[in-house]
């Protein structure tokens, strides 16, 4: 009779634990909206120039700049939503379709 009280009383736990993790909370924190907004694609920066090239990337309040050496090509893993400055100019807004594709930078 003990033993039957016992997974009476586990059951009904387990399923109002399974139930909190599948939350409506919890669902839109893991939305695709949400994931979109961080997601991390590669994209390449070409200097077909005789000069080296400065960029700075700026997203979310952050910052990170390099320089791209004559004839040389940098990949770059960026957000999405980000901002690319060439020679201190915006040069693109970084885009899901830019993953993957090669950008010539000389001004």
């Amino acid at each position: 009779m003990l033993r039957h009280r016992f997974y009476a009383f586990i059951f009904p736990t387990v399923f109002l634990l399974l139930g909190t993790a599948t939350s409506p909370l919890n669902h839109e924190m893991t939305s695709p909206e949400f994931e979109a907004s961080t997601e991390t694609i590669s994209v390449y920066l070409q200097n077909s120039c005789f000069r080296d090239v400065t960029f700075q990337v700026k997203y979310d309040g952050k910052k990170s700049s390099g320089t791209i050496h004559k004839k040389d090509k940098k990949r770059l893993n960026l957000q999405v939503g980000g901002k690319i400055f060439i020679d201190g100019e915006l040069y693109m807004e970084i885009e899901d379709s830019d993953n993957g594709e090669t950008y010539i930078v000389c001004r």
